[in-house]
């Protein structure tokens, strides 16, 4: 757990999610410490962003409860901040007045704060057209948490980099969440990644949670045996959900 420990505790109780007659969540139940660092991974259209997007405001249970320090979501809050797969960049916005919009009053220090927050103060003045995929990304993280936010929401913001810049964002990832405090859920298909990088992974299937699997590894994580040993009843579980949905 992050040592400052300044995050909002995370409640969903008895959710349900549909899309007309498509049901994508059914009694989903599932709580979130406050500062904690919660993966989500699972087959896709499993529901995990469709979560997200409750747990931020831009949708809405069907039905259930989903409490944000322990409020129920009336919208989109501040506090609550989204990275998104794609880093949705202004392109006639150089990467400072991009990470500005998530400052408080747009205010110029705290981006250039954020910005060397991730490596890129010397990008400030760059176009998002001419950064690399991992810097349009590092802008994003660091617009995202400019704002210095309670809630951080990954959705797989992480799929479409190179091995190497995958490393490199996820250890990115983890120093701003230990620094910060804020209470992280990222969503991946990356089980490694899951391992890497949270405190608890949890794995959605048919509608729900399948497996809720603590990570009891020491910071920073090693690739040793007890690395695998979780990589490997997590990777089963999940493997053994694809084999099934295939038989079906």
């Amino acid at each position: 757990m992050s040592n400052t420990d300044k995050g909002y505790t995370i409640e969903i109780k008895n959710l349900n999610k549909s899309f007309g007659s498509l049901s994508v969540l059914e009694n989903l139940n599932l709580k979130i410490d406050k500062g904690g660092f919660v993966a989500i991974v699972g087959r896709s259209g499993c529901g995990k962003s469709t979560l997200l997007r409750m747990i931020s405001g831009l949708d809405k249970p069907t039905s259930g409860e989903l409490l944000v320090k322990g409020e129920k979501i009336k919208g989109v809050d501040s506090n609550v901040r989204f990275v998104f797969q794609e880093a949705r960049l202004l392109p006639w916005k150089s990467a400072l007045d991009n990470v500005r919009h998530g400052a408080p009053n747009n205010n110029k220090e705290i981006a250039l704060n954020a910005l060397e927050a991730v490596g890129l103060k010397d990008r400030a003045d760059c176009w998002p057209l001419i950064l690399s995929g991992g810097q349009t990304q590092r802008v994003a993280l660091a617009r995202a948490v400019a704002g210095t936010p309670k809630v951080l929401l990954l959705d797989e913001p992480m799929g479409a980099l190179d091995a190497l810049t995958r490393i490199e964002m996820q250890n990115l990832v983890e120093n701003l969440w230990k620094e910060q405090g804020f209470t992280a859920v990222l969503v991946t298909h990356d089980v490694s990644e899951a391992v890497r990088l949270a405190d608890r992974v949890v794995v959605f299937d048919n509608k729900g949670i399948v497996m809720d699997q603590q990570i009891d590894l020491k910071r920073p994580r090693e690739r040793d045996a007890d690395f695998a040993h979780y990589e490997k009843i997590i990777l089963d579980k999940v493997l053994k959900i694809h084999s099934s949905c295939q038989d079906e």
